[in-house]
C-alpha cells in the first residue's frame, strides 16, 4: 500500500507549521480545518517532517475521545513507511505506553500524570 497523497491545502498548511516552528521554535501555532478537511492526515505528514529533520524528537498528541486517539494513529501508520515510533497513552484503550517518541494521549489519561511522559 503506499501512503496517502496530501492535497494542496494539506501541503501548504503543513509548510506553514514548518515555517512557523523555523522562525518561532517554541510557539504554539494552530491550523484550522473543516470537518472531513483530513486533519490526522495534515498530522501526519507534518509528524513525519518532524521526524526526519530530528529523530530524537518527542511529540505528544492529545485530544478528549478515543475514537479520535485511534484514528490519529492510524493515519500516521498510513503515512509511515517502514517503523512508525508512535504509541498509546490511554486509560479508555487500555494502553499506557510512555516509550515512544510519538504519543497519541487522551487528554484525561494524562492531565495529572504529564511526568510520566
Amino acid at each position: 500500500m503506499t501512503a496517502p497523497v496530501l492535497r494542496p491545502y494539506q501541503s501548504a498548511c503543513v509548510d506553514a507549521h514548518w515555517i512557523y516552528f523555523e522562525k518561532h521554535p517554541e510557539g504554539h501555532p494552530l491550523f484550522v480545518v473543516p470537518t472531513a478537511g483530513g486533519k490526522s492526515h495534515i498530522l501526519a505528514a507534518f509528524l513525519q517532517r518532524v521526524f526526519a529533520a530530528d529523530p530524537s524528537a518527542r511529540v505528544v498528541v492529545t485530544t478528549h475521545v478515543k475514537e479520535l486517539i485511534g484514528q490519529n494513529m492510524q493515519k500516521l501508520l498510513s503515512h509511515w513507511k517502514g517503523f512508525c515510533p508512535a504509541g498509546i497513552y490511554s486509560a479508555g484503550m487500555n494502553s499506557r505506553d510512555t516509550v515512544d517518541p510519538i504519543l497519541f494521549c487522551g487528554i484525561q489519561s494524562v492531565y495529572k500524570r504529564a511526568q510520566e511522559l
